[in-house]
């Protein structure tokens, strides 16, 4: 297939995080083409995890102009919140080009979200430096000049209901906004998901119309522990495994707990490991791969980057950890203690259906520990229909097949 027979897709993605974006990049290149935006200018860029093309808003005048230059055939969004994708996605819908969100991590639901949403708006109040940022060079940009360009082409109800959105978004956040404003030009034409139960989310913001539009998959970024067993070779010996989340660090304005709470999180869980003759591995998010406040110890071992989860997790004794999509797959075949550190609906249901331990993240002792085998539980149909909709490997064969034909 030539570059003229290939699909098109636009991605408004954050290429900085290779989970994030792992399924797009596993789509047939023969089939597709990917041109990820994302960023501004290229000033902003922290890492790029893609070798395909990348453009940035600054190049155009408006939506309009973006579109007519780079020739989508598809609009792939993370999300549909701010001011910039909105006009993208009602520009697209006016030029009849499909449009799509695409999850990305397990989703939670309203009540969580809009937590994390007026917790970062308090922390917005008292920043803190933040390490991970550009090198801080300004490009001359105005978004309101593109936003404004796009609307005078967009139908009026869309044009209305945008600047009623947008006021709204500065006074109370986008996640309320986008619960009280809804209108056209805000949704996707469908919305691409793991499993119903995790697309709850989309229904809560956008309105029951929304399941209509769902476009199941499963989840791609558990295919490689269900059909891939390959070298599960243990490097670490006896381990216990911590899945970990940036829960005192990260560039969100999502500071949960203190480093020290973090740091003494860190220690109970090794002490643990080391009473029981073993290490704790310890799986760092993303966000935490530059912290340099981590407490050492020969008995504690940090993995940033790592190419086998499937080992990782498959060879360990058991698993720590909060609300990560790597969480299912743990309790799926390992042994798994959950800990709370604030509301979780995941928490809640994975515990529901009896399928792991809970402890509170501050407050547990190392003799509260007790695990709970793995497959221990009568639940088990329901655990794959929620979290895996299919097990069979072919979740990027159903992305393929929902972008080749959308509608």
């Amino acid at each position: 297939m030539n570059s003229k027979d290939k699909i098109k897709v636009l991605a408004n993605f954050g290429y900085y995080r290779k989970g994030w974006i792992a399924p797009l990049e596993a789509l047939d290149p023969g089939k597709f083409e990917l041109v990820y935006l994302y960023y501004i200018s290229p000033n902003e860029e922290l890492e790029r995890c893609t070798s395909n093309t990348v453009i940035y808003w600054s190049q155009y005048t408006n939506a309009f102009d973006l579109i007519q230059k780079v020739r989508p055939n598809r609009i792939v969004f993370m999300t549909l919140a701010s001011g910039l994708g909105i006009t993208l996605n009602m520009a697209a819908k006016k030029m009849q080009i499909p449009t799509f969100i695409l999850q990305h991590g397990l989703y939670s639901n309203y009540k969580d979200y809009r937590n994390r949403e007026k917790l970062a708006a308090k922390i917005a109040q008292h920043p803190t430096p933040n390490a991970a940022s550009g090198d801080g060079k300004q490009v001359k940009f105005a978004s309101s000049s593109f936003i404004f360009t796009t609307l005078k082409h967009v139908p009026f109800l869309d044009s209305f209901f945008f600047i009623l959105y947008v006021l709204l978004l500065r006074k109370v956040g986008a996640m309320k906004a986008s619960r009280i404003i809804r209108f056209n030009g805000r949704t996707p034409g469908e919305y691409i998901v793991f499993t119903e139960r995790n697309a709850r989310i989309h229904e809560e913001l956008d309105g029951k119309g929304v399941h209509d539009k769902l476009r199941v998959i499963g989840n791609p970024e558990l295919d490689m522990f269900l059909v891939n067993d390959r070298e599960l070779i243990n490097t670490y010996g006896e381990y216990f495994l911590l899945i970990d989340q940036p829960f005192a660090e990260n560039r969100f304005n999502e500071h949960i707990v203190s480093k020290q709470e973090a740091v003494e999180f860190y220690k109970k869980l090794g002490q643990y490991a080391l009473s029981k003759g073993a290490k704790l591995v310890i799986k760092l998010h993303p966000e935490s791969y530059r912290s340099n406040w981590l407490p050492a110890g020969a008995h504690i071992i940090y993995v940033r980057e790592c190419d086998n989860m499937n080992a990782l997790i498959k060879n360990s004794m058991g698993c720590f950890g909060s609300f990560s999509t790597l969480m299912i797959p743990a309790a799926f075949f390992r042994p798994t203690i959950l800990f709370k550190v604030t509301y979780s609906v995941f928490i809640d249901h994975m515990e529901e259906l009896g399928l792991v331990k809970v402890l509170d993240y501050k407050s547990f002792e190392i003799e509260d520990i007790h695990w709970k085998g793995a497959g221990e539980h009568d639940q088990r149909e329901q655990f794959i229909k929620d979290y895996f909709y299919k097990p069979d490997g072919r979740c990027i064969n159903r992305l393929e097949r929902v972008l080749i034909h959308p509608g």
